[in-house]
């Protein structure tokens, strides 16, 4: 904004007028000079048809700023007002080749010459302008939905069809994609590092994205009530089944070479015979002890973390003391060669399967969860890690409004207690038989039993004692001696 822009009008015989700051910023004033576009807010005149312009505005449009130089002398210079030829193009014609043909006139508007005496000039559609790099994403932050933690951001604006890609890993050259959405939010797997950009197609094959991807952290992706099971199976040693080529190695898992070493004449001077032949598949799925049962069909919120990365054959990222906080181990984009897939299997009643599916973060309604991998490489020189696999089964709470007293299923609600006290078993309320709880809320061993009594008497006391998961004994005391009082009972656990 502080440059001089020196130009010269007299072979148009032209006339450049000053505007203000807004102008400037607004990009009414535009130019063309050597390849830059900029706008201009005071134009001093220098001479004859010569301007001294002021208050610059550089670079728009992503062209070249060229903020440490000078333009050269004799650079060619293009008020763009609307005087300029403009042609309209779509998407189709980039790259097509136009025949421009301009008749000149005298200066009474007359005796215009022959457009078969007139030189074509020619031009290619370049289509710059839908390469160029688009807005970033502002504003991205973590939103619950569900109880499931979700991206969400502002999105841009800009004449291409924008959509918006999430990854995950260290650095966003190196992280895994998930995908691309249309809007925000977007519903993560689990905790790690995201990244989040723009991103147009503006022809077939090529893609184009934001300047800087944002990113975030997060932790804590589920919010939990009642976990009642959850497994690592990095600290339990991959002691599952691995399938094609997947495998362990040290304490991560990976796909190996898909090749036939017996191909090659001379396999024992090859020098990575693990590897060899690359492009491959497998999978992980956890042990049958690593199921999750939680005793009954519910609508259970899962939580799922994974780690995916990708690492150039001939590499050991496991000599590495500390790779999972080594911001790039990898040196470049690896991991978008790789594809990590946590998959999930629900059953009704801890016998029957649905069958495998992609998991998604959200509630799956069941009673038994089986989980698997699969892990997948299509480049040859990119081997497929996968670093961390855990996962949770996170049930809802259970409160029951019924109650089996006296081997008759009565209401919980306005509940008449004898003096010496009255045993309750507990029964769901979608159910007619006994069904003990799995636990308590927060972790205790049994459910936690409110009793509220109805008109109560100065000096009474509620005891609960017998608590088991599948019942209790509950009394009203006054001064030590039972009572006979009306309570309401709420058990309450998973």
């Amino acid at each position: 904004m502080t440059h001089t822009l020196s130009v010269s009008l007299v072979v148009s015989d032209g006339e450049l007028i000053s505007g203000s700051q807004a102008d400037a910023l607004g990009l009414n004033s535009i130019c063309y000079v050597d390849g830059e576009i900029l706008a201009f807010q005071t134009a001093t005149l220098t001479g004859p048809n010569a301007y001294g312009l002021t208050y610059l505005v550089r670079g728009a449009y992503d062209t070249d700023d060229a903020m440490e130089t000078s333009h050269p002398s004799g650079s060619a210079f293009t008020r763009l007002d609307q005087g300029i030829l403009k042609v309209p193009f779509d998407q189709s014609r980039i790259g097509a080749t136009l025949d421009l043909k301009f008749q000149p006139f005298n200066i009474w508007g007359g005796g215009m010459q022959s457009l078969a005496d007139i030189p074509a000039f020619t031009y290619v559609i370049q289509g710059a302008a839908l390469y160029t790099a688009l807005p970033d994403i502002t504003n991205l932050r973590t939103v619950f939905i569900d109880g499931v933690t979700n991206l969400s951001w502002d999105e841009v604006t800009d004449f291409r069809t924008v959509r918006y890609e999430i990854r995950l890993g260290a650095s966003a050259d190196s992280a895994m994609s998930l995908g691309t959405v249309a809007h925000p939010p977007f519903a993560i797997p689990g905790n790690g590092t995201y990244w989040v950009a723009a991103v147009a197609e503006p022809s077939p094959g090529r893609l184009v994205y934001s300047d800087n991807w944002q990113t975030v952290t997060v932790t804590g992706a589920t919010l939990v009530s009642n976990v009642i099971a959850s497994w690592d199976e990095k600290a339990t040693l991959w002691t599952g089944t691995f399938t094609g080529g997947a495998g362990v190695d040290g304490t991560a898992i990976r796909t190996g070479g898909g090749g036939d070493i017996l191909s090659l004449a001379d396999f024992l001077h090859e020098a990575n015979i693990l590897d060899f032949g690359g492009e491959v598949s497998g999978s992980y799925t956890i042990p049958t002890s690593h199921i999750i049962n939680v005793g009954y069909v519910a609508a259970c919120l899962i939580g799922v973390k994974f780690l995916p990365t990708g690492v150039p054959v001939g590499s050991d990222i496991l000599t590495i003391p500390d790779f999972l906080n080594t911001p790039d181990i990898l040196g470049s984009a690896s991991t978008q060669y790789i594809k990590v897939r946590p998959q999930i299997n629900v059953s009704q009643d801890g016998v029957i399967y649905a069958g495998w599916q992609d998991f998604t973060p959200g509630v799956y309604l069941g009673q038994s969860f089986n989980f698997r991998l699969l892990l997948e490489t299509v480049d040859p020189n990119t081997i497929c890690y996968c670093l961390e696999f855990s996962f949770s089964v996170d049930v809802p709470d259970r409160v029951d409004s019924f109650g089996i007293i006296s081997a008759v299923r009565t209401s919980l609600t306005g509940v008449t207690l004898a003096a010496g006290g009255t045993a309750i078993t507990y029964v769901a309320d979608t159910e007619t038989t006994a069904t003990p709880f799995n636990g308590g809320p927060g972790g205790a061993t049994t459910p936690n039993v409110q009793v509220t009594i109805r008109n109560a008497n100065q000096g009474d006391d509620v005891v609960v004692s017998v608590a088991s998961l599948s019942g209790c004994t509950a009394q009203v005391t006054n001064a030590g001696v039972g009572v006979v009082r009306q309570v309401d009972i709420r058990p309450q656990g998973y």
